[in-house]
Protein backbone atom coordinates (compact mmCIF):
# COMPACT_ATOMS: atom_id res chain seq x y z
CA UNK A 1 0.00 0.00 0.00
CA UNK A 2 1.28 3.57 -0.84
CA UNK A 3 1.76 6.60 1.49
CA UNK A 4 0.33 10.11 0.28
CA UNK A 5 0.82 13.06 1.97
CA UNK A 6 0.38 16.54 1.35
CA UNK A 7 1.97 19.15 3.17
CA UNK A 8 1.93 22.99 3.12
CA UNK A 9 4.93 25.52 3.30
CA UNK A 10 5.11 28.92 3.77
CA UNK A 11 7.74 31.33 2.01
CA UNK A 12 10.30 32.63 5.06
CA UNK A 13 11.20 35.92 2.69
CA UNK A 14 9.45 37.14 -0.13
CA UNK A 15 11.74 36.26 -3.28
CA UNK A 16 9.10 33.81 -4.01
CA UNK A 17 11.59 33.28 -7.69
CA UNK A 18 14.29 32.29 -5.90
CA UNK A 19 12.11 29.98 -3.42
CA UNK A 20 10.42 27.93 -6.97
CA UNK A 21 13.90 27.88 -7.93
CA UNK A 22 14.99 25.94 -4.88
CA UNK A 23 11.54 23.83 -4.86
CA UNK A 24 12.17 22.74 -8.38
CA UNK A 25 15.97 21.46 -7.72
CA UNK A 26 14.65 19.76 -4.85
CA UNK A 27 11.92 18.04 -6.59
CA UNK A 28 14.92 17.22 -9.37
CA UNK A 29 16.27 15.11 -6.98
CA UNK A 30 13.46 13.48 -5.17
CA UNK A 31 11.17 12.16 -7.91
CA UNK A 32 15.17 9.76 -8.50
CA UNK A 33 14.62 8.56 -5.00
CA UNK A 34 14.10 4.70 -5.16
CA UNK A 35 10.74 5.07 -2.91
CA UNK A 36 9.23 7.96 -4.66
CA UNK A 37 5.98 7.73 -6.78
CA UNK A 38 4.88 11.17 -7.20
CA UNK A 39 6.22 14.34 -5.94
CA UNK A 40 4.80 17.83 -7.15
CA UNK A 41 4.89 21.33 -6.15
CA UNK A 42 1.73 23.86 -6.31
CA UNK A 43 1.69 27.43 -5.74
CA UNK A 44 -1.27 29.13 -4.08
CA UNK A 45 -2.48 31.43 -6.70
CA UNK A 46 -4.60 32.88 -3.87
CA UNK A 47 -1.79 32.95 -0.98
CA UNK A 48 1.34 34.47 -1.91
CA UNK A 49 3.83 32.62 -0.51
CA UNK A 50 1.82 29.41 0.42
CA UNK A 51 3.04 25.96 -1.44
CA UNK A 52 1.48 22.87 -1.53
CA UNK A 53 3.68 19.42 -2.17
CA UNK A 54 1.64 16.43 -3.16
CA UNK A 55 3.84 13.17 -2.66
CA UNK A 56 2.92 9.72 -2.87
CA UNK A 57 5.98 6.85 -1.54
CA UNK A 58 6.28 3.16 -1.56
CA UNK A 59 6.25 3.11 2.10
CA UNK A 60 6.24 6.01 5.22
CA UNK A 61 9.74 4.77 5.68
CA UNK A 62 10.59 6.02 1.93
CA UNK A 63 9.34 9.46 2.78
CA UNK A 64 11.46 9.16 6.00
CA UNK A 65 14.79 8.43 4.18
CA UNK A 66 13.42 11.41 1.44
CA UNK A 67 13.81 13.63 4.73
CA UNK A 68 17.37 12.28 5.79
CA UNK A 69 18.33 12.39 2.00
CA UNK A 70 21.26 15.13 1.62
CA UNK A 71 19.24 16.72 -1.00
CA UNK A 72 16.70 17.42 1.16
CA UNK A 73 18.55 18.32 4.32
CA UNK A 74 20.24 20.48 1.75
CA UNK A 75 17.20 22.33 0.74
CA UNK A 76 15.62 22.74 5.08
CA UNK A 77 19.47 24.43 5.54
CA UNK A 78 18.55 27.32 3.15
CA UNK A 79 15.37 27.93 5.42
CA UNK A 80 13.52 29.18 2.30
CA UNK A 81 9.90 27.90 3.61
CA UNK A 82 8.47 26.67 6.49
CA UNK A 83 6.21 23.69 7.23
CA UNK A 84 2.68 24.51 8.38
CA UNK A 85 1.18 21.31 7.95
CA UNK A 86 2.21 18.09 6.51
CA UNK A 87 -1.07 15.58 6.31
CA UNK A 88 -1.06 11.72 5.55
CA UNK A 89 -3.90 11.38 3.26
CA UNK A 90 -5.79 8.19 1.86
CA UNK A 91 -7.73 7.85 -1.58
CA UNK A 92 -11.55 7.35 -0.73
CA UNK A 93 -13.18 4.20 -1.72
CA UNK A 94 -15.98 3.63 -3.85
Amino acid sequence: MSYYIVAKLMANHGNISEITAELNILKAHTVDEPGCIYFEIYHAHDEPGVFYLWEAWHCEADLKRHYDAPHTQAYFAKQHTRILSCQPISKLSA
